[in-house]
């Protein structure tokens, strides 16, 4: 019984070790060195890239794809459909064509969690990063040395929310 569950152990290790994530590219014509990548989890759909309609989904299963665009100054465009959490209460916070302005910088990964600055009153994101070729296992909970910055929305103060 012992050698099952060390033979179960470590091709549970070995297959972890192994599993990367799909990518789908959004312009092929940019080279993978001058590129970024998103994660489209916890916030909800991208509607438009720098003004260019998509269907960018809010997304939970570990088979969704990491969306690979130009690395530069973007404006996304978020339907905004998330649930936040505070010790007793959680409420659902929502809004269309909420705006959001950042710099990606080449070869990384960008995570999203929304977020509201109780002191300011501001939505935004906070914005988490890996490099290329780093593991990514905690995608969904990253740490906060894998935080880059706080992005308050541009036009945040359109979303709405409704208390659970």
């Amino acid at each position: 019984m012992k050698k099952y569950l060390l033979l179960i152990g470590i091709l549970s290790l070995l297959f972890s070790s192994c599993w990367t994530w799909s990518v789908r590219v959004f312009d092929d014509s940019t080279p993978e060195e001058k590129t970024a990548r998103l994660f489209p989890y916890d916030v909800g759909t991208v509607t438009e890239y720098n003004g260019i309609t998509v269907n960018w989904k809010k997304s939970y299963s570990l088979d969704d794809k990491l969306i690979q665009i130009p690395a530069g100054e973007t404006l996304l465009q978020f339907d905004v459909n998330s649930r936040l959490y505070f010790s007793n209460y959680s409420f659902t916070v929502r809004g269309e064509n909420i705006l959001f302005r950042y710099n990606f910088q080449p070869q990384k990964t960008y995570v999203f969690h929304l977020v509201f600055h109780s002191n300011s009153g501001i939505y935004g994101l906070n914005v988490y990063a890996y490099n290329y070729g780093e593991s990514m296992r905690d995608l969904r909970r990253p740490s906060r040395r894998r935080l880059v910055e706080f992005v308050p929305f541009l036009n945040g103060n359109e979303l709405r929310e409704a208390v659970f």
